[in-house]
Parts: structure tokens; C-alpha cells; sequence
């Protein structure tokens, strides 16, 4: 903990694979304020206002409804 608290990246790894990583937490605040212009975590910065609007039956019989 105190290496990470100084600012270095802990890598911790089971069985040669990444599984997590160790860092301060105003490292991780300061990546996410770096986000632009309200977008969410997968980059969306827009939902259309029917986006929850009741599929046609056409598009039903697309998805296999």
C-alpha cells in the first residue's frame, strides 16, 4: 500500500494473468474527471428521446419475438 500511495501501479496477477490493479484513489478521481462533456463510462453521449419506446412488431420479428 505504501508504494502505491507514493503514486506507482501495483499489478496483481494469479497464474501469469492481470487481474488487478493497485493505485491511489486521487489517481483513479483525477482519470475520471478527465472524461469530456458528460459521457458515461462507454463513451455515449447521447440517448435518442424514444430510446425506450415500444418496438414495431417488424422490429419484434427481427429480435425473434
Amino acid at each position: 500500500m505504501d508504494r502505491a500511495e507514493s503514486g506507482e501501479e501495483i499489478v496483481i496477477e494469479r497464474s501469469g494473468r492481470r487481474g488487478m490493479r493497485l493505485v491511489p484513489v486521487a489517481r483513479e478521481a483525477a482519470t475520471a474527471a478527465r472524461r469530456v462533456g458528460g459521457q458515461n463510462l462507454l463513451g455515449v453521449s447521447y440517448i435518442a428521446p424514444d430510446f425506450d419506446a415500444p418496438m414495431t412488431n417488424e422490429e419484434l420479428k427481427e429480435w425473434g419475438y
